[in-house]
């Protein structure tokens, strides 16, 4: 998912999360190729030099496919939490109509981004609660806390919605009986040491992101 080290995946697979796994644009791939894996920007003519599906290519396409390399996945909760919710970016570039801003010529990123925000709230809001539903619920990934320090303030915010953030202020980790994160964001002091995760319906625990207060 990232690079963190509590991530589960190995060092050398490529990194993808939601938002990566929502980019790729199998009939245009190009459409939105700006930066390597590593981080380094493309320059325009490398990726001017590569030569584009033609119409013709694109009729021979029968659909897409993710992998699951399982070499250190060890149980189905393991595997849950690998394919959830990246496998809805899957459905989404499989079957979702082409939309205008899906072509190299037209590619615009705001659009692609709000485009992106809808996605990630149908995800959030709609589709995670389903899986709590089947088969007595699914291990699926929860999002992680982003922060950034604004004045005495500490803001935060989550990669899809539809969790509370938890915090504590004294080391602990966070759970159900934590302080709920408020909208207008956490008062700090220089030295506080602030540990935020999300808490879903089941009391599940996401994983914790620290702070310490410049």
């Amino acid at each position: 998912w990232d690079k963190d080290f509590r991530e589960p995946g190995l060092k050398w697979a490529a990194i993808s999360d939601l938002y990566n796994s929502f980019s790729l644009l199998p009939e245009d791939f190009f459409s939105n190729l700006s930066i390597t894996d590593s981080g380094k920007k493309l320059q325009k003519d490398y990726v001017a030099s590569k030569v584009r599906l033609t119409e013709k290519g694109k009729s021979n396409l029968l659909g897409v496919k993710a992998a699951l390399w399982a070499e250190t996945v060890l149980c189905s909760e393991q595997m849950d939490y690998m394919v959830f919710p990246r496998l809805y970016a899957l459905a989404e570039r499989a079957w979702a109509p082409e939309r205008v801003w899906e072509t190299e010529s037209k590619f615009n990123l705001a659009t692609f981004n709000q485009t992106y925000a809808d996605f990630v709230n149908k995800v959030g809001l709609g589709e995670l609660p389903k899986l709590d539903l089947i088969a007595n619920g699914f291990n699926y990934r929860l999002p992680s806390v982003g922060v950034f320090q604004k004045g005495d303030k500490l803001m935060a915010n989550i990669e899809y919605p539809g969790f509370d953030i938890r915090f504590t202020t004294d080391g602990t980790e966070p759970n159900g009986g934590s302080n709920q994160y408020p909208q207008d964001g956490i008062k700090v002091n220089k030295g506080d040491k602030i540990n935020l995760a999300v808490i879903d319906r089941k009391g599940r625990v996401g994983r914790v992101s620290t702070y310490l207060v410049q």
